[in-house]
């Protein structure tokens, strides 16, 4: 899902991002991707038997997985994020950027 809000975030929100020492890439804000997760990301909390309490902790349970799949995606080098000037950037790495091989 994570892939599929980014590259939603990449079409509809582009930035051009240079990696220091590296290529200039494709890049997206991260909070456009986290709102476009929150479009996709359905949880148990979000279907009308629910009451307005409930969802709340959908939220929650949304906040919390958007930023689980960040942290694994940046742990196995699929995507680079960085802080510049306050903005937090995601985007997916060109092949050479990545320096660890992945299991398939």
């Amino acid at each position: 899902m994570l892939r599929r809000a980014l590259s939603e975030a990449l079409l509809n929100s582009p930035i051009m991002h240079h990696i220091p020492g590296g290529p200039t890439v494709k890049a997206a804000d991260l909070d456009d991707v986290r709102e476009e997760f929150y479009k996709i990301y359905v949880v148990k909390d979000d279907l009308p038997k629910h009451d307005k309490q409930s969802r709340g902790k959908g939220q929650d349970a949304r906040r919390q997985a958007f930023f689980r799949c960040v942290e694994n995606a940046q742990h196995r080098n699929l995507i680079g994020a960085s802080v510049t000037d306050s903005r937090r950037w995601s985007g997916s790495l060109p092949p050479n950027i990545n320096t660890k091989s992945q299991p398939p």
